[in-house]
């Protein structure tokens, strides 16, 4: 596994400990996280790191970059550029002179796994189990692969293991992060500091980059697997101004048909979701009649005022990890308003429209325009600052934090973007239908979209040319259906 490769030692004096070196979620690959006394100069001769009393969490060290070395196998030793270190765990992120290659993303998990594995500098390696709980952010492991009877000094077992990451591994066998191995405890056990969501957001405060994108609590109950779980691929394209484009494809059957299948398993399981506000939702009781309710709700609808307003809710919250503050079947209305936390303490609220036609530019067309309406009768920060909306609407979880947001003379950076959704009817090239293989058809079928889009490119352009988008960030999603009306309709169908 290639991220055993980005393991790497690191020295202070004859001092040698172990650390992971990781690319950003900005993508800058020029990062190490070990832990803080690891890169201090006072280690070898401290008398608190082995009294058991976990002091170094609170130490701010004495560290001086130039007497750090971080070194790779097989490269030339490196003094970093800059450290950036916790005042609550003793964890420590350095930054070096200049980006290396090969290095793997930051996965993180504040989930429990039923093993674990830590991973020396010298690719040694130890098994661990039985996490247990010690403090909010502080766990202990237990050592499985030591099989002894008399239970033997950390010292002695895990020598240069200090600051090294403990790592499971997902479905894929991509390795995600844990903990950073810090102190010796009693008994068979090791002590290290949880990778927390509070932990990534103050070292990405302090090092001005993005360590992994779950750094905010916003996301903590945001489900992250709907795009992998109900789409195939997706294209992804600058419009300039940074607007984006992102074309999701759900997967296209045998039968030439797109099949949309995921979406309306998904979107069922979670109808209650799907139709009632998000305050509602937080506050209510008695779960199966909620959703029996929201059955009942959906079905008695005049037209598709909850399938298109869902998925977009559904793919803007996956996307940007950004939950849904408040939901409207009013036309005239933002269909959802989001808020996310792009950057440590830097938010923006994303407002998001829909629209479905047969031809992609007239969708996206009409999309604008009704973001334009409804910008027009009700902008974001007004219809935020009602009463009502706060009252009626928004979970009690998010009512303060909005508080803080949109009041005057708060001092808090906050941006104001929009989300579109448009669904389009692709005009496939009939050759495409008669390829048996189905792969190849995929294939087929994923080139038809990519040039579909950049045939199309310049007529998209102008649309976000108009004043309502210059100067914010516009997330379009564009997903090709086989007919308008099919997603609402194979909904009420799963329903029945």
């Amino acid at each position: 596994m290639t991220y055993q490769n980005n393991i790497v030692s690191i020295k202070v004096g004859a001092s040698e400990s172990t650390g992971y070196a990781f690319k950003s979620a900005c993508g800058k690959s020029k990062y190490v996280i070990t832990s803080k006394h690891s890169i201090c100069i006072d280690k070898p001769t401290c008398t608190l790191i082995s009294s058991g009393l976990n002091a170094c969490r609170n130490c701010q060290g004495n560290i001086n970059n130039s007497q750090i070395s971080v070194k790779f196998e097989n490269r030339e030793p490196i003094i970093p550029i800059a450290y950036f270190i916790s005042e609550k765990a003793d964890v420590a992120l350095l930054e070096l002179d200049c980006e290396q290659p090969n290095l793997e993303l930051l996965h993180c998990s504040f989930d429990d796994a039923n093993d674990y594995l830590m991973w020396k500098h010298d690719k040694a390696c130890i098994l661990l189990d039985n996490k247990r709980l010690k403090d909010n952010s502080y766990a202990l492991y237990n050592l499985k692969s030591s099989t002894f009877s008399e239970f033997s000094p950390k010292s002695q077992v895990i020598p240069g293991y200090s600051g090294t990451p403990i790592f499971s591994n997902d479905v894929h066998g991509t390795p995600i992060l844990h903990a950073i191995l810090t102190d010796n405890e009693l008994n068979n056990d090791i002590g290290a500091e949880l990778i927390s969501r509070e932990l990534l957001s103050e070292l990405s405060l302090k090092s001005n980059i993005i360590l992994n994108n779950n750094f905010s609590t916003l996301s903590q109950d945001i489900c992250t697997s709907f795009i992998d779980t109900c789409f195939e691929f997706y294209y992804e394209s600058n419009l300039g101004n940074d607007n984006k484009i992102k074309v999701y494809s759900v997967p296209f059957s045998d039968s030439n048909k797109f099949d949309l299948s995921r979406i309306v398993e998904y979107l069922t399981n979670n109808m209650s979701k799907s139709v009632f506000p998000p305050r509602e939702i937080e506050l209510s009781q008695g779960n199966e009649m909620k959703v029996l309710e929201a059955f009942r709700k959906f079905l008695s609808a005049s037209n598709d005022i909850y399938s298109k307003p869902a998925l977009l809710q559904n793919l803007v919250e996956s996307d940007l990890l950004a939950p849904t503050l408040y939901k409207s079947t009013k036309q005239d209305e933002f269909s959802s308003i989001h808020i996310r936390e792009f950057f440590p303490e830097k938010f923006e609220f994303v407002m998001s429209k829909y629209f479905s036609d047969s031809d992609l530019i007239e969708s996206i067309s009409n999309c604008a325009k009704s973001l334009k309406i409804a910008n027009n009768n009700k902008s974001g920060s007004s219809l935020l600052l009602e009463p009502s909306f706060v009252q009626q609407s928004v979970s009690p979880k998010y009512a303060e934090l909005i508080s803080k947001l949109i009041l005057p003379g708060h001092n808090i950076h906050v941006e104001y973007n929009f989300g579109l959704l448009s669904t389009y009817i692709l005009d496939i090239n009939s050759s495409i239908y008669s390829e048996r293989n189905l792969n190849t058809k995929k294939k087929l079928i994923k080139c038809e979209i990519e040039n579909n889009l950049r045939d199309k490119y310049e007529q998209i352009s102008s649309i976000f040319n108009d004043h309502l988008f210059m100067g914010k960030t516009c997330y379009l999603y564009l997903i090709p259906i086989n007919y308008i009306g099919e997603l609402n309709k194979l909904m009420i169908s799963k329903i029945n």
